[in-house]
């Protein structure tokens, strides 16, 4: 499935999520968003492919992924 296409409930979905993050804390990035930050004193940027649980997986440039733990988001 391309990032860009929205099934059925997504909406609904990315509401509940926007709700929970409100009352448990921090949010998680949403696939497609374009995000910054640092893993093993190493800086990185790019775009988010998927994201589980406490992990993020980052399209960087030149076409290499990056797995990293959602802590590692916006230290950089």
């Amino acid at each position: 499935m391309d990032a860009n296409e929205r099934m059925p409930g997504d909406a609904e979905a990315a509401a509940a999520v926007a709700g929970m993050q409100d009352v448990y804390g921090r949010p998680l990035p949403s696939i497609g968003d374009w995000i910054n930050g640092s893993s093993g004193g190493k800086q990185w940027s790019g775009r988010v492919m998927d994201v589980s649980g406490s992990t993020v997986i980052v399209g960087l440039d030149g076409g290499a992924h990056l797995v990293a733990p959602t802590s590692d988001i916006g230290r950089a």
